[in-house]
C-alpha cells in the first residue's frame, strides 16, 4: 500500500501552502506491504506504517504516530488475539563507522511492542507494553517535539549534553484500554498507563502515570458525559514525575480542538497541549446531538491545570534562560496554572465523500507570575470551516 499526503496550509510558506506553492512536493506518507503467512492467520506489515498504542477515552500520548517497522497480528480466538511490532523511529543515517564528534554510532532507536485485545459481552480491554532501546546520539533526547520538555535543559536544544548518560538508554511502558459494554447504554471508556527511562543520567531519568476517563449515557439524540484525565507531574529540578512519550504526531490527549490536540486539520489544535501531559482536566461532553438530518455536533466544557510543582520550571524549558521566567507556549503548566475551554464542533455530510466541519471553540487562561507574558494570555478564540474530500 502506497499513501501519499501534501502538508499543506494556505498562505503558510513552510508547508507550501504560500508564495511559490507551485514548487511543493508530495511525500510518502505510508508505504507498506501486507501479507499473511501461508497456512495460518498470522498477517504482517513491513514498511512505513501508523503505529497507535490503544485507546478508547481521548488518544493515547505515547505512540500516535506514522514510522518504519514491522508489525505481526493473529486472532487466536474471537476474544482474544495478539499484535506485536518493532520500529525505528530514529537513526541519524550514519554508518557506524562514520563519526563526526563521536555521534553516530550509538545512534539508533528502536521499540518493541505488544497489544493483547480482549473483547467479550461484558469487558472490552487491550493491554499493552512498549520496550525501547535509545541510543544516547539518536536524537531522541534533542527533539524538542518529540521527546518534549522532559528531556530539555536550559540553552538551546543543540547545546544538550549526553556525555553522563549510559551509550544505551532503557524506556518501558505499560497500560490498557477498558470498557464495560455489559452497562449498555451506560458507557465506561478508561485509558491508564504508566511510564519510565532509565539512562545512566539522573537528569534525563523520569517515570510517570497518566489516566483519561470518558464515562456517561447514550440517549437516543446523542451521549452525555463526564470526561477528564489525570497526568502526573514534576515535584523539583531533581524529581522528575512526568510521563516519557515517543510520539504524539497524532494528537496524545484529544479532548479538545483548540487547546489539546484533537484536529486533524486545523493548525491552532494544540495551543495549551498536544500531549496533556503534566496537566489535568475535567470537564461535560454532549456529543452527537442532531437536529437536522446529516448535520450533528459535539459541545464540550473543560477546566484544566497543571501539576508540575516547585520551582522545576528553569530546568525544563530552553526559553527560561532569561530570568527563568517562562513565555507562553512553552506548554509546561504549573500548579498555579489554569484553564476553561468551551467547545461547538458541527459536521455536515453532504454525501459519502463531502463532509463540512464547523468549529468554535474559546480558551480563557488564569496563570501564575512564572509566566512572562501571562497578561496577553486571559482569553482567546478561533473559529473554522473545513471541507474535507475524500475518495
Amino acid at each position: 500500500m502506497l499513501n501519499l499526503e501534501a502538508n499543506m496550509v494556505a498562505g503558510d510558506t513552510t508547508t507550501s501552502g504560500g508564495i511559490d506553492a507551485d514548487k511543493t512536493s508530495f511525500v510518502i506518507k505510508r508505504a507498506h506491504l501486507d501479507w499473511t503467512i501461508p497456512g495460518t492467520q498470522v498477517k504482517t506489515r513491513l514498511g512505513i506504517q501508523g503505529i497507535t498504542m490503544p485507546t478508547v477515552a481521548f488518544g493515547n500520548p505515547v505512540l500516535n504516530a506514522d514510522v518504519s517497522g514491522l508489525s505481526v497480528s493473529s486472532q487466536f480466538t474471537p476474544e482474544f488475539g495478539m499484535t506485536a511490532f518493532w520500529a525505528r523511529p530514529y537513526d541519524n543515517g550514519f554508518a557506524d563507522s562514520t563519526q563526526v564528534g563521536g555521534l553516530n554510532k550509538m545512534d539508533e532507536m528502536d521499540i518493541f511492542g505488544v497489544m493483547l485485545p480482549i473483547k467479550t459481552d461484558a469487558v472490552r480491554a487491550t493491554p499493552w507494553g512498549m520496550f525501547a532501546l535509545i541510543g544516547k546520539d539518536s536524537g531522541y533526547f534533542r527533539d524538542a517535539n518529540k521527546s518534549l520538555y522532559n528531556f530539555r535543559h536550559v540553552g538551546a536544544p543543540a547545546a544538550i549534553g549526553t556525555d553522563k548518560m549510559d551509550s544505551t538508554a532503557y524506556g518501558w511502558w505499560l497500560g490498557s484500554s477498558f470498557e464495560l459494554p455489559i452497562l449498555d447504554p451506560f458507557f465506561v471508556n478508561i485509558d491508564a498507563m504508566m511510564g519510565g527511562l532509565e539512562t545512566g543520567d539522573s537528569d534525563y531519568d523520569t517515570f510517570g502515570w497518566y489516566i483519561a476517563a470518558n464515562v456517561g449515557y447514550k440517549f437516543s439524540w446523542g451521549a452525555l458525559s463526564a470526561i477528564g484525565w489525570y497526568s502526573s507531574g514534576n515535584d523539583d529540578v531533581d524529581d522528575r514525575g512526568t510521563m516519557p512519550i515517543v510520539s504524539d504526531d497524532g494528537g496524545g490527549n484529544q479532548m479538545t480542538r483548540y487547546g489539546l490536540g484533537q484536529s486533524p486539520y486545523l493548525n491552532t489544535q494544540g495551543a495549551l497541549s498536544t500531549h496533556g501531559l503534566g496537566m489535568w482536566g475535567v470537564g461535560l461532553q454532549l456529543a452527537d446531538f442532531s437536529f437536522v438530518e446529516n448535520l450533528k455536533h459535539t459541545a464540550k466544557i473543560l477546566y484544566m491545570g497543571g501539576t508540575n510543582q516547585g520551582d522545576s520550571t528553569p530546568r525544563r524549558s530552553v526559553r527560561a534562560e532569561a530570568g527563568g521566567v517562562q513565555f507562553f507556549g512553552d506548554g509546561y503548566f504549573m500548579t498555579s496554572d489554569r484553564a476553561w475551554e468551551a467547545t461547538l464542533l458541527s459536521e455536515y455530510k453532504v454525501n459519502q465523500n463531502l463532509t463540512f466541519y464547523f468549529d468554535l471553540s474559546y480558551i480563557w487562561l488564569d496563570l501564575g507570575d512564572h509566566w512572562r507574558d501571562r497578561n496577553d494570555t486571559e482569553g482567546n478564540f478561533v473559529s473554522a470551516i473545513s471541507v474535507i474530500y475524500s475518495f
